[in-house]
């Protein structure tokens, strides 16, 4: 599990996130939701050991992140960023492959089982047509992919992506993240996902965790969060909810007139 312990981080003397606690469960697909600039992004970094806490600590496995070395931490969780670019440019298959380096053996020489894993996440995400191309040649959306595929090859317990389908068409969206929750289930895998799609997160998500001005606002289920009243207080902006008639799931919908709450 990672236990996030009244932490308070910040930039300079701007403070980000201020005194946040909470839990990420094993197996558990997760949303975070919330405005531009609400502390989301720098959250996902806190846990991955990118930015370090002023206060409070992080948790995974009941071991403090201050207590991991990088390639020990890279062992346990992923993080997908929402860009990436490269200065020395690699192709496709070779980009992911080198995410197995914290399972590389004492000589640093990768396995059978690396190209194995490699393949089959290649295979996953459709990238067969795209493994000898260079990564800089891609469009945005085949980018998304190869992260992705990349933080699945580094085969980790917990994966952390910071607004992964951006670049992505509607059906690549919920292609993506139909296949994203199938590995949750089927390889225990936690997913930890910043989504500006609050619809799609409601209809992937099992919980769903509101952020604003750098604390947890709500944290619960779609329905014990998803209401118009939580939801127009987060956005400040009214929004209604209806039922989609495929799934029976809570979404939003806007009146294009309202600007305000009011």
């Amino acid at each position: 599990m990672i236990s996030i312990q009244n932490i308070q981080v910040g930039y300079r003397k701007n403070v980000v996130l201020k005194n946040v606690s909470i839990d990420f469960k094993p197996n558990e697909f997760t949303f975070l939701l919330g405005p531009n600039g609400a502390g989301k992004s720098t959250l996902l970094k806190s846990i991955n050991g990118i930015l370090k806490t002023d206060s409070g600590d992080i948790f995974i496995n009941e071991k403090s992140i201050k207590e991991y070395e990088e390639k020990e931490l890279a062992k346990h969780v992923a993080f997908i960023p929402q860009e990436f670019h490269l200065q020395f440019d690699f192709n496709v298959y070779e980009f992911i492959l080198m995410a197995r380096y914290p399972w590389l053996n004492y000589w640093g020489h990768y396995q059978e089982k690396d190209h194995q894993i490699t393949e089959k996440y290649i295979e996953r995400l459709g990238l067969n047509e795209f493994k000898n191309r260079l990564f800089n040649q891609l469009s945005g959306g085949e980018k998304q992919r190869v992260l992705i595929a990349r933080a699945l090859v580094q085969d980790t317990a917990y994966i952390l992506l910071d607004e992964s389908l951006s670049f992505l068409d509607i059906n690549h969206q919920i292609e993506i993240l139909s296949l994203l929750r199938e590995i949750n289930l089927t390889e225990n895998k936690a997913m930890i996902m910043i989504s500006h799609y609050l619809n799609l997160a409601a209809e992937f998500a099992d919980r769903i965790v509101f952020i604003k001005d750098g604390e947890i606002h709500a944290s619960g289920s779609v329905a014990e969060v998803y209401s118009e009243e939580t939801l127009s207080n987060i956005f400040d902006y009214k929004v209604s909810m209806i039922k989609n008639p495929y799934t029976n799931v809570s979404n939003i919908v806007y009146n294009p007139n309202n600007t305000t709450l009011s």
